[in-house]
């Protein structure tokens, strides 16, 4: 099979070396997975870390029921804290779970926390948890301090309905990373969620809201130059940025190609105006792959928590190793935004 080729323009992820310099501890940790983490200020990382392991005793032995892919509790730190990082539970004990892709991001007025995730039934039989008992996406919310755990709003009832098709009829998939900002050059909360354009064909969408409660139905975003399904490229996830010198979004997209002799993971660059139409400014980075411990599939071993911009025109990408266990490693590296917006 030919190999399609994708060179990175800015920089290849696969020759850094995480250090023991960049690294946080988690303590207090029931299953000490990391998930995703998001990247929320220049210095400040929220992490989300997963319940992975489900498992129900019987005599004296302990069986293996099932993956819950949610998280159970998560933190937030300082990067130049690299040393011990304590854990805040998410949910009460009697709470059925959040999925463990839930998205982090401030109030628009910056009063307090917001969490968009998934939410799994209560499973109290013993039984195996299905992967998909989600009914929708829910909204949560916390103190700035995560002290207190978080409270679903809106009655505990999902603000998006697994109900409530995508522009391809098929209900949106929550299981990959979302991402939520409140622009200011819109005047509204901007989510983005996987959204499959068919079986295998991933891609994203956009909803929008003025309250983070009610919200837009699925808009199918619209690359430049135009997304070709053909070459089975996968646009996996997408993390949104808002760019404020220029009044522009940027879309960080998790992008691959698992149809090569060698499979291509990276990170593209995606520029709007509209969060509808996006200019598709080609790879910046290409990300190290292997194999996942849990399932066997192959993945990227390094994915990007977000992005982060001052006023001088510098953008900072921030890179960690994925489903590492009671560590979190990390590097960041800052780029001048004419090195990103000219390719």
């Amino acid at each position: 099979m030919e190999t399609i080729v994708y060179p990175p323009i800015l920089d290849d992820v696969v020759k850094y070396n995480f250090s023991k310099k960049n690294r946080i501890v988690i303590k207090d940790c029931l299953s000490g997975i990391i998930g995703y983490v998001n990247f929320l200020d220049k210095d400040t990382v929220i992490v989300n870390v997963e319940s992975n392991n489900y498992t129900k005793k019987k005599g004296g032995d302990v069986i293996k029921l099932g993956t819950w892919l949610d998280i159970n509790s998560v933190c937030i730190t300082k990067l130049e804290d690299s040393k011990k990082c304590k854990m805040e539970r998410v949910l009460k004990k009697n709470i059925s779970r959040i999925s463990h892709n839930m998205c982090i991001f401030r109030e628009k007025d910056n009063k307090c926390l917001y969490g968009i995730g998934g939410r799994y039934d209560k499973c109290n039989d013993g039984k195996k948890p299905r992967h998909r008992h989600h009914k929708g996406l829910y909204l949560l919310t916390t103190p700035l301090t995560l002290k207190n755990p978080w409270t679903i709003l809106e009655n505990e009832k999902p603000i998006i309905s697994t109900d409530t098709l995508s522009p391809y009829k098929k209900p949106a998939s929550y299981d990959s990373q979302l991402s939520c900002i409140y622009s200011t050059i819109l005047n509204k909360y901007v989510l983005a969620v996987r959204c499959n354009i068919r079986r295998g064909g991933r891609y994203f969408s956009i909803l929008f809201s003025e309250d983070c409660k009610n919200w837009s139905s699925f808009n199918r975003p619209l690359l430049d130059p135009p997304y070709n399904h053909k070459l089975n490229d996968q646009y996996y996830s997408v993390l949104l940025h808002e760019y404020k010198p220029k009044n522009i979004l940027l879309g960080i997209c998790l992008f691959f190609n698992e149809v090569n002799v060698n499979p291509f993971y990276g990170i593209k660059l995606l520029v709007s105006t509209d969060a509808i139409n996006w200019k598709d400014k080609g790879i910046l980075f290409k990300l190290p792959s292997g194999k996942m411990p849990r399932n066997g599939f192959t993945r990227p071993k390094v994915q990007c928590g977000g992005i982060n911009s001052d006023d001088k025109g510098n953008i900072t990408f921030f890179f960690y190793k994925y489903k590492c266990r009671n560590k979190l490693f990390y590097f960041h590296k800052t780029y001048t935004f004419d090195t990103i917006i000219k390719l």
